[in-house]
């Protein structure tokens, strides 16, 4: 049990790194972009009837979580430890925007500069589905 908490504990900062050094390749292939894309889809009201739209949307969360995790859990359960660390951080990468928050952020920064609407639609792009 230690020795899987230490394993995890490690790849955190690993994902950290690779975030900070290689940022985030802008594709619509991505894991973040897959997932917005995904919960997009099943996420229409119209898709559900009415009577029905709570519950679907929970027992959607549910397989979107499961089905995104997946890769996570299967890394961890098949992969020797050297081989789990570099595969585990750059899954966990994939979770993570730290570099692409501040770009953004810097870009919604400058935008404010020109006038409030400018900053309002660069803001508006940190939190699209697109």
């Amino acid at each position: 049990m230690g020795y899987l908490f230490i394993l995890n504990a490690v790849v955190l900062p690993l994902a950290l790194l690779v975030d900070r050094l290689i940022g985030d390749p802008r594709s619509r292939y991505h894991p973040v972009v897959l997932i917005g894309s995904f919960i997009g889809w099943w996420g229409r009201p119209m898709l559900w009837p009415p009577g029905i739209q709570r519950i679907a949307g929970a027992g959607m969360w549910v397989v979107t979580v499961i089905l995104f995790s997946l890769p996570f859990f299967l890394v961890s359960w098949l992969f020797p430890w050297f081989l789990f660390l570099p595969a585990g951080a750059l899954l966990l990468k994939f979770c993570l925007a730290w570099r692409s928050l501040e770009e953004h952020a810097a870009a919604v920064d400058l935008a404010l500069g020109q006038n409030i609407t400018e900053g309002q639609n660069t803001a508006s792009l940190m939190v699209s589905r697109d």
